[in-house]
């Protein structure tokens, strides 16, 4: 029995409406990050202009930094989720072994087998929203809890490049 070519008309007129209004657009923005450029006893470690999958930029962002200090090691990197102003902190001594911060806005630790990224565990993390003041502000103690260090580290926000988005039309 033969069904009407009207109905497969009618369905395909349906599916192909249905397509062309739930199709897809990019969109972009301004993509804003912490950056250590400017503070005191900040070394560039990486610096990328892909520092996200969604994120492009013409010149390269740093997105790692390392602090030397007398006793310790700090490595601070940028989070790969491009939406947060998140960083990733981790604290090592001489030796390699890591230490514990403690802050009001410093979170952590996480589980170290999920942070450790790029032959560093970053253990902490901060998130930065406005109002907050830009400083990030910690102590570092040893795994006995013996002060090791107290750091005050001034940060900017900065803008460079963008974020590519998908938006349903």
């Amino acid at each position: 029995m033969l069904k009407s070519p009207f109905k497969y008309m009618v369905g395909l007129s349906c599916f192909l409406i249905g397509s062309m209004t739930a199709s897809c657009a990019p969109y972009t923005k301004e993509y804003e990050f912490i950056s250590f450029e400017e503070s005191p006893g900040s070394i560039v470690v990486e610096a990328s202009r892909e520092p996200s999958r969604r994120v492009k930029s013409v010149t390269p962002i740093p997105v790692e930094y390392k602090f030397d200090r007398k006793n310790y090691i700090l490595r601070v990197r940028l989070d790969q989720n491009y939406a947060l102003k998140r960083i990733s902190i981790g604290a090592y001594n001489i030796q390699g072994e890591s230490l514990v911060l403690k802050g009001k806005e410093v979170r952590g630790p996480v589980d170290s087998s999920i942070k450790k990224d790029f032959g560093y565990r970053y253990d902490y993390f901060y998130d930065w929203s406005p109002g907050k003041k830009k400083t990030l502000e910690f102590t570092v103690m040893n795994r006995k809890g013996e002060l090791v260090g107290k750091e005050q580290i001034p940060f900017k926000i900065r803008s460079s490049g963008i974020i590519v988005e998908w938006d349903g039309l």
